[in-house]
This record gives C-alpha cells, sequence and structure tokens, in this order.
C-alpha cells in the first residue's frame, strides 16, 4: 500500500512490471478460509474489485489507479492491496507464471471474503460476471451456517463511482442486489 502511496507510477503495473522493476512491491501471503471467519485480515489488506475499460489494460486513463490512491492516502491503516492487474501475471504467461495463476484464480474468492474490498464502479459494472461475484463476496460473512449478508454498520465494502456512474443509482443499486 505505501509502495501506491509514495510511488511516482502514473498507472496500475503489471504483476509482471512490478516483479521486474519493483520486486520489493511485491509480498507474497496465503490467505486460509480461517482467515475469513476471523477477518483477522480485514483492517490490513485491501482488495479491489474494478471492470476492466479493455482487455490489455483495465484502466487506460487512470480513473481507476486515482480512486485507489486516494482511498489508501485516507487510510494508513492498510498494509497491502490486491488488485487482479497487478497481483497476478497478465497476459503473455512463463510457464512459472501459468501455475502462479493457475494456484491464485481459484482461491480469489477468499481475498474479497477476508478483506476490505474497495469497489470501483463504472456503469458497465453489472454486465460482468467477475465483479458482481467480488461485489456479492464482499458483502457477505463467513458464519457457522455459511455465508451470510454482512451485518456489521458499513461493511467491508466501499464503493466509488466513476465515469458516468452514480452512487445514488448504480451503486445503491449494487446494495440492494446483494
Amino acid at each position: 500500500a505505501n509502495c501506491l502511496r509514495e510511488g511516482s507510477e502514473e498507472r496500475l503495473l503489471t504483476f509482471q512490471e512490478i516483479r521486474l522493476r519493483h520486486p520489493d512491491w511485491l509480498e507474497q501471503l496465503t490467505v486460509t478460509f480461517h482467515d475469513c471467519c476471523t477477518g483477522r485480515l480485514r483492517k490490513k489488506i485491501l482488495s479491489v474489485s474494478h471492470r476492466w475499460e479493455n482487455g490489455n489494460d483495465p484502466d487506460p486513463s487512470g480513473v481507476q489507479y486515482a480512486e485507489l490512491r486516494k482511498f489508501l492516502m485516507e487510510r494508513p491503516e492498510i498494509e497491502l492491496v490486491w488488485i487482479d492487474y497487478s497481483s497476478m501475471p497478465q497476459g503473455k504467461r512463463t510457464e512459472n507464471e501459468k501455475s502462479e495463476f493457475k494456484t491464485m484464480l481459484p482461491n480469489i474468492n477468499l481475498i474479497y471474503l477476508s478483506s476490505h474490498v474497495l469497489i470501483i464502479m463504472d456503469s458497465s459494472y453489472f454486465s460482468r460476471f467477475w465483479t458482481l461475484f467480488e461485489a456479492w463476496l464482499s458483502m457477505q460473512s463467513v458464519t457457522s451456517e455459511g455465508l451470510r449478508p454482512f451485518s456489521d454498520e458499513g461493511g467491508r465494502s466501499t464503493i466509488v463511482c466513476i465515469h458516468t456512474a452514480t452512487m445514488k443509482f448504480d451503486g445503491e443499486k449494487l446494495k440492494d442486489t446483494w
């Protein structure tokens, strides 16, 4: 998180770019089902749910990156950030990166169930399965009876609207849906 707060980058970097240019930015952490149940990572880790604006770059205009940095500046307690584009190998992958990706992908639900989630929402957010899945997970608690709607006031997610999306319409619709 501090690397994003203090860094001079002007856009999100791919996992491979970070590994090459800023290897000290990466920290490997295993998130477990126990972490989902205890909530111990909720204040420490921020995961980001966002719609990719095109197939190669989720944020060509830098608007999502600016919202992420603004959010982090207001919350100095956040230590780690997980965002798909920068936290998982993207595009053409080496054999090792393919293996890393295959390990990470089926476990993404644990990240969204255990961390605080910043939902960067545009008006097309509802058109994507992954974004809706991430939002739904961020609004659930792990209980002895399974997943239940998060009961604490404020929950584990924060919605910020970008481009033509508005909190009054899009943000409230997302909360009401889940």
